[in-house]
């Protein structure tokens, strides 16, 4: 066996994400804030119980790096005397990346008017990052890391004014907006933050032409609310009657998010896997997950 440090880490987390998986188990059927704008198709494979791929070591490894960006940067506004409400900090280290404990957390369940007249009820979570002082008030803050691609353009986009920059996060980063209406609904603010970071050189906030960086304040837009509401209500109905939602919601073939998503072996992958004569709906391409004592491989969570 070899001794080289990377491969048996890389080894190492792999085997804990196969074991993870081995015992997963169906989650609470709620909406989180998070996880309001992603694909419609994902959130139904979720909240049904079909079992996800594991996570690659290198997705476990940016998950890790960005928990570590969370903490790094409310560290700082601490280091800086940033007022920053909703978190408390481990007190018995000054490193920058401590610990940070969220204290911010919220779960309410809401009547919501459809368009066909009748009612749905939903239940919604969240935790967030804390809450910032702005030049506006006091808003729910976002931290977004972001590749360089995503940044350059967002930063175009903002130098052109708000409506440019307010289009572009509606179009390219539908999650963040829904993220943060949701979290500002659940924690009765007017008001959310973003904050990106340009992952690629180590900067938080956009750059302005003077070199000056800044973040974006997002209003609260009820509107936009009841209609994400709609939209998570409309994905429950398909979660209760067992069909998932038309083929038109789904994420677009090809894109990081699709690319990216735990259940895409379900999806698009199940195709590709038919075409080829293998079995479309196996978990996960290989045995590790095979030997699971009380789950279909490629089925949905017992309740």
């Amino acid at each position: 066996m070899t001794k080289d440090p990377f491969i048996r880490l890389y080894a190492a987390i792999a085997a804990e994400e196969i074991e993870r998986i081995r015992h997963y188990r169906k989650p609470a059927q709620r909406f989180t804030a998070s996880e309001a704008g992603n694909c419609p198709w994902r959130l139904w494979f979720k909240l049904r119980g079909y079992r996800p791929a594991p996570n690659t070591p290198e997705a476990v490894l940016r998950m890790l790096q960005g928990e570590i960006d969370h903490n790094l940067i409310r560290n700082l506004f601490r280091k800086y005397n940033i007022d920053i409400k909703g978190v408390t900090f481990d007190a018995t280290t000054d490193y920058m990346g401590a610990p940070v404990f969220e204290t911010m957390t919220a779960r309410k369940s809401f009547e919501i008017p459809m368009p066909d007249g009748l009612t749905d009820t939903i239940t919604l979570s969240a935790r967030a990052d804390g809450a910032v002082e702005t030049d506006e008030g006091w808003a729910i803050f976002e931290f977004k890391g972001m590749g360089q691609w995503a940044y350059d353009h967002l930063n175009d986009e903002a130098l052109m004014g708000d409506e440019y920059l307010l289009k572009r996060l509606e179009a390219k980063h539908r999650y963040y907006i829904w993220q943060m209406q949701i979290s500002m609904l659940l924690f009765d603010y007017q008001l959310a933050y973003l904050g990106p970071k340009h992952r690629s050189d180590a900067q938080y906030g956009l750059e302005r032409k003077d070199g000056t960086r800044f973040g974006v304040v997002i209003k609260r837009n009820d509107a936009k609310i009841l209609e994400i509401q709609q939209s998570l209500a409309m994905i429950q109905r398909h979660v209760r009657n067992g069909t998932p939602p038309p083929k038109s919601c789904r994420e677009l073939k090809g894109s990081g998010s699709c690319n990216n998503c735990e259940f895409y072996h379900l999806c698009h992958g199940a195709d590709e896997r038919k075409k080829k004569g293998l079995e479309p709906v196996v978990l996960y391409p290989g045995p590790q997950i095979e030997e699971h004592p009380d789950q279909p491989i490629s089925g949905e969570a017992k309740e």
